[in-house]
């Protein structure tokens, strides 16, 4: 490996801090060419993403789209297929997995290369006879190839050693920036989730003192209970407050959870209390449930009397008694029937009302 002056390694660590000023995706590009460009004097600098195969997939970013254009890379593709051994590069590092940079000039003479594809149906229009690479295996489904060109002098020792040094902080910048993306999409994802989330969990000592709220835990109760929340006093509601007290009395103390339910309209709420009777603080776990009804049925691309009618399939009721309930005769029952069973893609009514339930549990997340 050559060795660095002092301007060399200056030079190096400026560029490694620019890699990793930042994590997200979207400045990934400037990052990394910045830091390349910096080092090395070049002509235009290339990241190309590779499958599981080694075969070519596409330009990831490059440092001058006007001259490495789609069209460009088209025509890049059809070499790759075509003559993958016009470049070396390719089997050596992607095939072989070399660690570090090499060179065209490794390989075959300039005057060699010049007489190849890839270099008159490619390389010839960016001015890149001489080319210095180095992969990154970033997981085992992709790989990232640095292609850096220029046209008129070769890649120095020096050249070679700065690059070799910057791999694996290029590895880590890539992977980091997309592992950043990934755990940024969770949290979009999660907060997402929050914001529908039915479930909470309340941590409570024996007179119904509410101790902790993972969150949500109030708002569930405001919305089933007659007299609301906690929130002002502290304290649950009366009537889970009564429920409470009467389980923690039971003797012997159930080890199972024990539920509570309460009805709303369109919403059961349900408490279950997992008792605790050696520390005194015991925990409630509130889930809300989805109920079956008319407004829900119409997101399956139901009219507004077919989701009435599938309800009322779904409470066990017979055509003659939904035609009664719907104030409409047992004929057009069965039309709205068979109307159902067509877009649901189903042939009996078992079958639509197993897609009713499909659809509740996902309106419970």
């Amino acid at each position: 490996m050559w060795s660095l002056n002092s301007d060399d390694t200056a030079n190096l660590l400026l560029a490694i801090s620019g890699l990793h000023s930042d994590l997200t995706a979207g400045s990934l590009a400037a990052r990394t060419l910045s830091s390349v460009q910096s080092l090395l004097s070049n002509d235009f600098t290339a990241f190309d993403k590779f499958s599981v195969t080694d075969k070519f997939v596409e330009n990831s970013w490059n440092s001058d789209p006007t001259v490495l254009t789609p069209e460009m890379y088209e025509r890049f593709a059809i070499v790759m297929a075509e003559c993958p051994h016009d470049n070396p590069l390719i089997h050596e590092l992607l095939e072989k997995k070399h660690k570090g940079a090499l060179k065209i000039s490794d390989f075959v003479s300039d005057s060699d290369f010049r007489r190849t594809r890839m270099y008159n149906d490619f390389l010839i229009d960016v001015e890149g006879a001489h080319m210095m690479g180095l992969v990154l295996p970033i997981s085992p489904e992709m790989t990232i190839s640095c292609a850096i060109n220029r046209g008129r002098l070769d890649f120095s020792e020096r050249d070679r050693t700065l690059l070799t040094l910057l791999e694996p902080h290029l590895i880590s910048a890539v992977r980091n920036s997309l592992e950043y993306s990934r755990l940024c999409e969770k949290e979009i994802l999660l907060e997402s989730l929050l914001e529908r989330v039915t479930r909470a969990r309340l941590v409570v000592d024996g007179d119904g003192n509410v101790l902790f709220d993972s969150g949500g835990g109030a708002r569930l109760l405001r919305e089933h209970s007659e007299d609301g929340g906690y929130e002002s006093a502290g304290q649950l509601p009366l009537a889970v407050r009564a429920w409470l007290r009467a389980r923690l009395s039971e003797s012997p103390l159930y080890d199972k959870p024990t539920d509570m339910t309460l009805d709303g309209a369109e919403r059961t709420l349900k408490i279950a209390l997992v008792p605790d009777s050696a520390s005194g603080r015991h925990n409630l776990i509130l889930r809300e449930r989805q109920k079956l009804s008319p407004r829900l049925l119409h997101s399956l691309n139901l009219t507004q009397r077919e989701s009435e009618v599938l309800y009322w399939i779904s409470e066990g009721k017979t055509d003659e008694v939904i035609a009664v309930l719907l104030s409409i005769s047992t004929r057009t029952v069965h039309k709205h029937i068979e109307h159902i069973f067509r877009k649901l893609g189903v042939e009996t009514r078992t079958g639509a009302v197993r897609c009713a339930i499909d659809l509740l549990e996902a309106a419970e997340l």
